[in-house]
């Protein structure tokens, strides 16, 4: 389980957390830095709950991976465990679920207390695993207090509407992750700065790690970003947060296309489709808000995709051409967006449409 340090108390999640008790599945998704893992162990740690820990990583996509990893985790919160639970061979490929089962019904007999199944990173798990339906199955061998939560940035699997329609889950999801005003005053008091933590909420959203990495930037610069005084620079802990976690993890085309829709406030498929040049510019937009990558995904007739406001800062701060920007005001201008399109035919140059609209 991480070590935390320094991390605000957050008990009104904690008491959600304990409400779940009855359910055997939490789901916790949620962007990058939003605090996921840190309210887990923090929860985990605050109450003495026994743990099994498990860090998922693309290969757990194999049942046989993940399973030996997950039988690890159990037999380091119970050693006394090693010798009677059962070990994944070549036979179990025919019956995951079968051999997630018996696994799951070994550890709770040998077990004296409940105990907190954690897998972090879930969404790296391929959706074509059978690792999914294994998991869903093996929920029905876990006793009352037993759980397993799964931190991702993505929804539950398919496998999981089951226990999602059984009332067998709870699910704690971005809105709830977010920081209020008393948790915001509480992260600035504890970090000793002298910035207003009501903008700084407002700034951040509430993004957890928006909050504490502005707190560790130069002071100068967090105030002014702050106030709106300072966009995002190179060197900024936040601005190399986002180049290095969230662009630098993503396939190019994706890159390509965020930087892009970016000059937009808001997009939709088709508008992204017209600046970027790129046929599926709609389906990646979708895919990218599926997983939970800063970019929210608002219903309606045709859906509306909002990135996240330091996000977006970013983005822009890496600067694009005169001619993309106007071609970007000339989309904004056809969707009704005159203001934000006029701003950008003033970036681009374009004197003329700027004094026509």
């Amino acid at each position: 389980m991480p070590v935390v340090s320094r991390a605000v108390l957050r008990e009104r999640l904690h008491a959600g957390l304990d409400a779940g008790a009855d359910r055997p599945l939490t789901w916790i998704r949620a962007a990058p830095g939003s605090g996921k893992t840190t309210l887990v162990a923090t929860w985990i740690a605050s109450r003495g709950h026994a743990r099994a820990w498990l860090q998922a990583d693309a290969d757990d996509a194999d049942p046989a991976t993940f399973f030996h990893f997950l039988r690890l985790a159990l037999v380091g919160a119970r050693p006394a465990s090693h010798l009677r639970l059962p070990t994944f061979t070549d036979d179990d490929r025919r019956d995951v679920a079968g051999h997630a089962r018996r696994l799951l019904r070994g550890a709770t007999a040998l077990s004296g207390r409940p105990m907190i199944i954690v897998v972090d990173n879930y969404q790296e798990i391929d959706e074509g695993s059978q690792v999914h339906r294994a998991l869903a199955d093996g929920l029905s061998e876990l006793p009352e207090g037993w759980r397993l939560i799964a931190i991702s940035r993505s929804d539950p699997p398919p496998e999981f509407a089951v226990a999602v329609a059984r009332g067998q889950s709870m699910n704690i999801d971005a809105e709830d992750l977010r920081f209020t005003p008393e948790e915001s005053r509480a992260l600035v008091a504890r970090r000793g700065v002298s910035l207003d933590p009501d903008r700084l909420l407002e700034h951040t959203g509430g993004w957890v790690a928006g909050l504490v990495l502005l707190l560790a930037s130069d002071r100068a610069h967090a105030r002014g970003a702050v106030n709106g005084e300072a966009p995002l620079a190179p060197g900024e802990p936040l601005f190399d947060y986002f180049a290095a976690e969230i662009l630098g993890r993503m396939p190019a085309h994706h890159r390509r296309i965020l930087e892009q829709v970016a000059l937009f406030p808001r997009t939709t498929s088709a508008m992204a489709v017209a600046l970027t040049g790129e046929p599926g510019a709609g389906r990646a937009l979708a895919d990218l808000a599926r997983r939970g990558l800063f970019i929210d995904r608002r219903p309606g007739e045709e859906p509306v995709y909002v990135l996240h406001a330091l996000f977006r800062s970013f983005l822009l701060a890496r600067g694009s051409s005169s001619m993309l920007r106007v071609a970007a005001a000339r989309i904004l201008e056809d969707a009704g967006q005159s203001e934000a399109a006029v701003r950008l035919y003033l970036e681009g140059g374009a004197w003329d449409d700027a004094r026509r609209m």
